[in-house]
């Protein structure tokens, strides 16, 4: 996706930390010693496949220990729960992640994320061979990367000459009967899960394996059980960064493993997944820059953990076009034509709730989806509760604007529907249109995009229409719509007056020929806040279809603006009926082709929100 703004968010956090050259390179493992300590990427995953990246995100290096929640996986995958866990605990240790030692009560591995017990996890590993056991894994890791990994071999061949250290570890837990066969065959392969080949884009789609249940949303197999994954990511939460899992937990808030080959893989359970690489590490075996990288991606974002103060679902309530849902203002058939041929060009996304960082992301990525065909975008705020913590420097907020001004420098329209100005603090863009409720916002869209897809002759609304030339009469003759107009009367109504009430018989039917009329209902029986159901300008009708049904009025009809009408009471269609049949016979005609046009555009506008639902 070109010019996102997570993405230019994701440059940003590069050349804010490209020139920390803190750490050092993992000179015990002379291979690692060897590698380019200026390489950086970043790469952010959603646990349904969209990828954001920046940076040195292709390059390969050894997964190294972060192999190991994935083999951890595989290794209950194979024996199941309670095997597993005879051979494992799931204790922070809060020692390095190489310490030889075992738990002084249980003598098993503290957890799978140390050494220990990554060596124990290796050897669970269902195989007739050191051979087939490290093909399996790599065939595993490979369908969490949707690509197919390979062996570093020269990495492997300098742990194979120096990993004394987990040699030593390798024959401690065959002392304790926490291994079985040969530790020398185990310690093979887990140099060779270390030695592993990833870039930071595989990384990061391995994690939104992870975010999603296990599922890979790019190749869209299921590879770990939902159970299985709830618990790697536990054990990664208390015990992913070793003896920095603390300090890591309170300051990034997100379920983590980090390996010294320089990447680390953060984990938000269905939201997203951040990799990132740097190959210079800290005391505790980490990323330098990958650790300030998340650090401040984390506070950022609002994504620690931890924030459970707002909820993670999607926040995107609904998207449609105003040919899908038109506004209440009533058109002409032109203006109808006009708008149903190039409404989608309008493009409304509706949030709701809370909109943390993977609402945002929804959001963002929306707006970019098919741009180049929509004129107008309108964000409806109406029913979202917050955008984060609403600082003033709030990189979410940010993202969000900067969409808008790409779209007004792309020569679009944009439009926020906020009805609370809470979310307006960071808008100084004159050219972004502010509405308070929708409707005004589909009116004033629906008028721009009349304004510029219709031709000359095309019949739009205006303030003043001659009774001639309401579509009322266009099946009439020419003495048809005399005769008729010969039988109305003129009335005049002051903009804010009554003109019927709710439960008020039906008196006959009204024209429109000046100024425009609402009809409204009472929201419940003792409020006086009234939901507009419809409005009506010059040219158009009302009182027609009680008319024809013999009901009651149901709504109250307002005039919104100096109205003048041309009223046909029962007493003058009574008289027409006896006196002029063939004309009262146009007129039921007329009534009956308006009332299916109605019904149409309504069913139309049903139909698409039912669509929309079931999205």
């Amino acid at each position: 996706m070109t010019n996102s703004p997570i993405e230019k968010y994701l440059e940003d956090i590069y050349k804010r930390f490209i020139k920390n050259n803190d750490g050092q390179l993992a000179d015990y493992i002379p291979e690692l010693a060897t590698v380019d300590p200026d390489r950086f990427g970043l790469v952010l995953a959603t646990a349904d496949g969209q990828v954001y990246k920046y940076g040195d995100t292709s390059d390969e290096f050894t997964i190294q220990s972060i192999s190991k929640p994935f083999t951890y996986g595989l290794a209950i995958s194979d024996n199941g729960f309670d095997y597993v866990d005879r051979k494992i605990d799931v204790e922070a240790s809060g020692d390095a992640y190489n310490e030889i030692s075992l738990d002084a009560d249980t003598h098993r591995p503290k957890n799978a994320m140390i050494n220990a017990g990554a060596i124990t996890s290796t050897s669970l590993i269902r195989a007739a061979s050191s051979e087939e056991r490290y093909e399996r894994i790599r065939d595993f890791f490979s369908k969490f990367a949707a690509r197919d990994l390979s062996l570093d071999q020269a990495v492997y061949n300098s742990e194979l000459e120096t990993g004394h250290r987990n040699r030593a570890i390798a024959w401690m837990l065959k002392n304790f009967d926490i291994i079985e066969g040969n530790p020398e065959e185990v310690i093979r392969s887990y140099f060779e899960q270390c030695s592993t080949l990833v870039s930071t884009e595989d990384l990061a789609i391995m994690g939104a394996t992870l975010a999603n249940n296990g599922v890979n949303p790019i190749s869209g197999e299921e590879i770990l059980d939902s159970s299985i994954v709830e618990r790697i990511l536990s054990v990664m939460m208390t015990a992913g960064m070793y003896d920095g899992a603390g300090d890591w937990m309170t300051s990034v808030g997100i379920p983590a493993k980090s390996g010294v080959g320089g990447g680390i893989l953060g984990v938000l359970p269905g939201q997203l997944a951040i990799a990132v690489f740097s190959p210079l590490l800290d005391r505790h075996g980490s990323s330098a820059r990958g650790v300030a990288a998340f650090e401040t991606i984390s506070s950022d974002l609002n994504l620690h953990i931890m924030n459970v103060n707002k909820s993670a679902s999607s926040v995107i309530k609904s998207i449609y076009t105003i040919d899908e849902r038109p506004s209440i203002l009533r058109r002409t058939t032109d203006e109808e034509e006009v708008l149903d041929k190039y409404g989608y060009k309008a493009k409304v996304i509706e949030a709701e709730g809370d909109i943390l960082f993977s609402g945002a992301e929804t959001l963002i990525r929306e707006s970019m989806k098919d741009a180049d065909d929509i004129d107008i975008f309108i964000y409806d705020n109406t029913l979202v509760k917050s955008i984060t913590d609403g600082n003033e420097e709030d990189i979410v907020r940010k993202m969000m604007y900067e969409v808008g001004e790409e779209k007004l420098a792309q020569g679009k329209r944009v439009v926020i529907v906020d009805s609370s100005g809470r979310y307006l603090d960071n808008n100084t863009n004159e050219d972004i249109k502010v509405f308070k409720s929708t409707e005004s916002a589909l009116q004033w869209a629906e008028e721009k995009i009349l304004k510029k897809y219709s031709n000359p002759d095309v019949n739009t609304s205006s303030s003043i229409v001659p009774i001639n030339d309401f579509e009322f009469f266009s099946n009439f003759d020419e003495k048809q719509i005399k005769d008729f107009v010969d039988l109305l009367k003129p009335l005049s109504y002051k903009n804010g007056d009554k003109i019927a009430s709710v439960g008020d018989e039906n008196k006959g039917i009204y024209f429109i020929t000046k100024g425009k009329v609402t009809a409204s209902k009472k929201e419940g029986n003792n409020s006086q806040n009234y939901r507009r159901i419809t409005i009506l300008i010059a040219g158009m009708t009302f009182g027609e279809i009680a008319l024809a049904s013999g009901d009651k009025a149901k709504f109250d009809i307002w005039c919104q603006a100096d109205t003048e009408l041309l009223y046909l009471s029962k007493d003058a269609i009574n008289k027409m009926t006896k006196e002029n049949p063939s004309l009262a016979a146009a007129m039921w005609k007329a009534i009956a082709l308006d009332g299916y046009s109605l019904f149409d555009r309504t069913l139309r506008q049903l139909s698409s929100r039912v669509e929309q639902e079931e999205i």
